[in-house]
């Protein structure tokens, strides 16, 4: 087969990337034309900056609408480590963002990987309040601003949500659970992107509402914020003994802003 021998010419890294794009798409698409301005595959438009870059033919542009490259690396890089990784990831990929590169709270390390990389630069997914986005705002330490109600609660995320946009700065809603935060997105004019978990894991609901269609969460008439308590399962919750071990909380990786600790066996599904 014609695939069969492409294969044995083409990058590994591009060839497991086009792959694991393929796997995720419906119509098993993973290369499309630009067609009148828009992506061949999710029709969304194309910014002409971006138009030019593909017309270069110099390295692989991934859709920002159906095909996003995000790293997240938790913290667990170093500032010149972060410069470093980043800079050679992007050496094949267009990347949309870099989360979270260095601690959340050094506004200088965050400026210095946004200033020596191409990519957009977010953080704030773990502070608790709009003080604690002060430094980062009033720094430009960040090119996006990772936000959500835990935040000091709704009025807390739209608090933030205007400062950033004082400063032209977009915003996204982190850990959303079905549409939660979608109505209040809505609210916020530089709201660009939010993310969606599932419900499921809560195991506190019995309906919720995260129909996502052509790359925008669609809500539904269900009252307040889209999420219908289960009386039984919060019952089976609060009846849950505590005397065993508790589950620690995410935690940075052993030897975070020191050195890389590789992976152990069957550390990752995917390796």
């Amino acid at each position: 087969k014609d695939s069969e021998k492409a294969e044995k010419v083409i990058d590994e890294r591009l060839l497991s990337s086009y792959k694991r794009i393929r796997e995720k798409m419906n119509n098993g698409l993973a290369v499309v034309s630009v067609e009148r301005e828009a992506c061949g595959g999710c029709f969304s438009q194309i910014p002409p900056q971006r138009q030019l870059d593909i017309q270069m033919h110099k390295k692989v542009i991934i859709c920002e609408h159906c095909g996003r490259i995000m790293v997240d690396s938790n913290e667990y890089w170093s500032v010149k480590k972060a410069i470093q990784t980043i800079s050679k990831i992007e050496e094949k990929f267009d990347i949309f963002w870099a989360e979270e590169p260095v601690r959340r709270w050094d506004y200088k390390g965050l400026k210095m990987v946004s200033d020596n990389i191409k990519a957009a630069v977010s953080s704030g997914e773990n502070l608790n309040n709009v003080g604690d986005f002060y430094p980062l705002i009033d720094n430009q330490a960040v090119d996006i601003l990772n936000v959500s109600s835990y935040q000091s609660g709704i009025t807390g995320l739209r608090q933030i949500g205007n400062f950033a946009y004082a400063y032209e700065l977009p915003v996204t809603t982190m850990n959303c659970i079905g549409n939660y935060n979608a109505q209040i997105a809505t609210s916020i004019p530089n709201h660009i992107m939010m993310e969606v978990v599932d419900p499921g894991r809560e195991k506190a609901y019995s309906k919720w509402n995260d129909h996502i269609e052509d790359g925008f969460v669609h809500l539904d008439n269900t009252p307040g914020i889209g999420l219908i308590v289960d009386e039984k399962k919060l019952k089976k919750l609060q009846e849950t003994k505590y005397d065993r071990e508790p589950k620690r909380p995410w935690f940075r990786r052993e030897g975070a802003g020191l050195y890389i600790k590789g992976l152990e066996k069957d550390e990752v599904k995917w390796k």
